[in-house]
């Protein structure tokens, strides 16, 4: 026991002397500048947005049905019932929201407020949530970048950038589409963060086979949080598994694919399948503005893209210029992932200029009647 104890000191001492030599190695003025590059911005929005947080004021956006959904989910909890299977009296004259949306959003404000005990009320855990998913998701955009081998500086000015996003309320991955005086999109501000994190794990595992257990969670997690976006990771990673392949990978890549896909089908059976054998009962509004099942068509989207409304409205174009910038780089150095964040940027803003411009072809697409072609500019913001 001694000997074990002994190895066991030795390879944590090792690792603390291979941390310190990284840390001081890796102290360069470059890094330096990269590291504020991220940080700076992350402040500035981590001030900003506080009042999301400290100022107790009822939301005027869908976020208002995502605190009703959590606070009859955790009643529902504390009487004994099935907290994925409990009416929302409040919706229309009653309605199961959980068996038909996805929830773990929701499930896990209520765990971490048990967590806690109860010493914050569930309303401010539900806006702490929101606020450091909001804080936080540049971190995820530079780790997601690096882990698809972008180079540091691309990834620390993907990670800036994804801060400053700015559209007229078009459902994307800015600002407007998660504060108090914007859309509300609670389960979305997930959705970012494990899309990206989803495309990062999938590169390594269609590339080099590695980290297969930790994808097939992640898109189980993805699945439970946001159904459209699990359904965008499809698209992506199809494209992904055709990206570089050849005959003599073509088995193995589709092997790696299928399995973790599998796995992410069986963890999430329990939210997919009642969903499957009780969707008779649920209903499209027939009143829901036409524009977010057909989208806005390409010349309407192509004005906003080169006119900087896309990424930049309201303001000057400048992420639209470095957007140019990136693309123009990429032509021209060819670098592997630069080429298929490119590729993938054309393949959702095809998709997201809609029923209209796609014609019949938006009839190949599974499960295409239901599908929501707006909300494809998350994909569009992602590669972007």
């Amino acid at each position: 026991m001694s000997a074990a104890r002994s190895r066991i000191i030795g390879a944590a001492s090792e690792r603390l002397r291979l941390l310190r030599v990284a840390l001081v190695d890796g102290f360069t003025p470059r890094n330096a500048a990269l590291a504020l590059l991220v940080a700076v911005p992350m402040a500035a929005q981590a001030i900003g947005l506080l009042p999301e947080v400290t100022v107790p004021v009822a939301n005027v956006n869908d976020d208002t049905e995502h605190a009703l959904y959590i606070e009859n989910a955790s009643d529902a909890l504390a009487r004994g019932e099935n907290v994925l299977d409990f009416w929302v009296p409040e919706m229309d004259e009653g309605f199961p929201q959980f068996l038909y949306y996805q929830n773990l959003p929701h499930l896990s404000v209520i765990a971490l407020h048990r967590i806690l005990l109860g010493t914050i009320d569930i309303f401010t855990v539900f806006n702490l949530v929101r606020y450091l998913g909001l804080v936080l998701f540049p971190l995820t955009v530079f780790w997601s970048m690096r882990r698809m081998e972008f180079d540091t500086v691309a990834a620390a000015v993907g990670a800036s950038a994804s801060t400053l996003l700015a559209t007229n309320f078009l459902y994307g991955f800015d600002f407007g589409s998660y504060l108090w005086r914007g859309l509300g999109l609670y389960t979305q501000i997930w959705a970012m963060h494990l899309s990206f994190i989803a495309l990062a794990s999938l590169w390594r595992l269609v590339r080099y086979g590695t980290g297969f257990r930790w994808t097939s969670v992640v898109l189980a997690v993805l699945v439970l949080s946001h159904l459209l976006y699990a359904y965008m990771m499809v698209v992506s990673a199809a494209l992904l598994l055709v990206w570089g392949i050849n005959q003599a990978n073509a088995l193995v890549r589709i092997a790696r694919l299928a399995g973790a896909g599998a796995i992410a089908l069986a963890l999430t059976a329990w939210m997919w399948l009642p969903y499957i054998l009780e969707r008779g009962f649920q209903n499209a509004s027939p009143y829901l503005q036409p524009e977010k099942y057909a989208s806005f068509g390409a010349p309407t989207i192509l004005g906003w893209l080169f006119g900087g409304e896309l990424t930049d409205y309201g303001r000057l174009p400048v992420l639209a210029v470095l957007l140019a910038i990136g693309v123009i780089a990429t032509i021209r150095l060819r670098a592997t992932s630069a080429v298929f964040a490119l590729v993938l940027f054309v393949v959702w803003l095809v998709l997201y200029f809609g029923r209209g411009t796609l014609g019949p072809l938006a009839s190949l697409l599974p499960l295409q009647e239901t599908l929501l072609f707006h909300r494809f500019i998350g994909g569009v913001h992602i590669a972007a």
